[in-house]
């Protein structure tokens, strides 16, 4: 027979568990199909993309500068074998050049970049589910 302390330690940890992997950043689930030789090149178009995104979120970089880190992360994952990850990699490119023109004040051409956005997350969620994928999808539309 188990000791009632036992099974209560037991039980606290499995909800600690539980608990840590609920707050987990919810960045995995469409990456984690990406070949480990594609490994370096995903972590570069991250954090060329990661750069861009900060950047531009803070305003510590010009708009062309963050254009021009959007187009080398896009020139890295339009090279992902991993389909899912790829368009939603590039879903994300797309929202933040929409972004940018949403802050330069060209509603017109930001619509565009939001629609193929919109699109690039569609076609993500068509090969995998992911909550990353949606909230693209959400945050274009």
């Amino acid at each position: 027979m188990k000791r009632p302390e036992f099974v209560l330690v037991l039980a606290i940890l499995a909800v600690a568990a539980g608990l840590a992997g609920a707050q987990a950043p919810p960045q995995a689930p469409p990456l984690d199909a990406v070949a480990p030789g594609e490994a370096d090149l995903l972590a570069a178009g991250l954090a060329v993309f990661e750069r861009a995104r900060f950047g531009l979120w803070t305003a510590e970089m010009d708009v062309s500068v963050g254009r021009d880190l959007l187009d080398r992360s896009e020139g890295l994952f339009v090279s992902l074998g991993d389909a899912a990850a790829r368009d939603y990699l590039l879903a994300r490119v797309e929202l933040y050049r929409g972004r940018i023109e949403v802050s330069v004040g060209d509603e017109r051409v930001a619509r565009g970049y939001f629609e193929t956005a919109m699109d690039l997350a569609e076609a993500s969620l068509d090969r995998r589910e992911s909550a990353e994928a949606y909230r693209v999808l959400a945050d274009a539309g």
